[in-house]
């Protein structure tokens, strides 16, 4: 890390520190997880159902706070003139950028392992199994990993378009299409309408496993299989944990390398694409 990188990561740092909107949204991860696991203490007897549905919130609820982090990072500082202070100190674009990335997946990181160390205290209180240290680690990782990686496209957007109310859209356009399109949140506007519509018009029938190896290359399912061994053993205890068969294990879209391969593939072609656009950009 240059000394550039450094500066432009804890400066960032620090005035986010003292942001009421960050502090809000690192706030609302962590009373997110902590209602969940305390609402469930008298349901469940083992944690990791909790966990089940903390899951579930991080999918639906926690990319949108990560999109409220990101979106006006580097577009805001250009619009408000700030970003010539910063470049003039002096720093190199990259130098400005990936100290803003840094920055910003730090707030990310810091927030997704405080909820769910907090989770892990609550668990260890209030509920008669004692939590897993192992499964809440995975957990804490894989959770940390995928809202990374919503961080790289949110500061792409950023770093890309030329005013806060298109990061602003563009956010929250990347959010539909990357966690309800493929969800299937909306009737007939998700990917298997979509995937069943090219294959009548093609002529070609999409089958299961060609539309599970599609969603598999988006961050939410590549994520979802990352966590799946945090379940694995408990799933038989809960119907509503369901586990994949003998054989969908042995196909490619559930191969935990191929999830990791697809966020990490989502993180640095974002990153890239950010950066590129941001090259390119008017600073004056």
């Amino acid at each position: 890390m240059t000394v550039g990188v450094y500066t432009v990561a804890r400066d960032d740092f620090k005035n986010g520190a003292k942001s009421y909107l960050i502090v809000g949204i690192v706030t609302a991860f962590l009373g997110l997880t902590a209602f969940t696991f305390a609402s469930e203490s008298s349901i469940y007897e083992y944690p990791v159902r909790a966990l089940w549905d903390v899951q579930k919130a991080v999918i639906l609820v926690e990319p949108i706070l990560v999109a409220a982090l990101c979106y006006q990072a580097i577009v805001g500082d250009r619009t408000s003139g700030r970003i010539k202070f910063t470049m003039g100190l002096p720093n190199t674009r990259a130098e400005y950028f990936a100290g803003k990335v840094l920055a910003r997946g730090g707030f990310v990181i810091a927030a997704t392992v405080g909820s769910l160390v907090l989770g892990y205290v609550i668990s260890a209180v209030a509920f008669t199994k004692p939590p897993n240290v192992l499964r809440f680690a995975l957990f804490t990782g894989s959770t940390a990993l995928f809202l990374v990686t919503f961080t790289s496209i949110f500061m792409a957007i950023s770093a890309s378009v030329d005013s806060q109310p298109a990061a602003m859209l563009a956010s929250f356009g990347a959010y539909f299409v990357l966690v309800p399109f493929v969800l299937g949140v909306a009737p007939y506007m998700n990917l298997e309408t979509l995937l069943g519509a090219i294959g009548d018009t093609t002529g070609t029938s999409v089958t299961q496993s060609t539309e599970r190896l599609v969603k598999s290359l988006t961050p939410y399912p590549a994520y979802g299989g990352i966590v799946e061994p945090v379940f694995a053993t408990v799933a038989e205890r809960y119907e509503y944990i369901p586990q994949p068969s003998p054989s969908e294990r042995q196909r490619l879209h559930a191969k935990t390398w191929f999830d990791l391969l697809s966020l990490v593939g989502w993180s640095l072609v974002s990153l890239l694409f950010g950066y590129l656009s941001f090259r390119e950009k008017d600073l004056t």
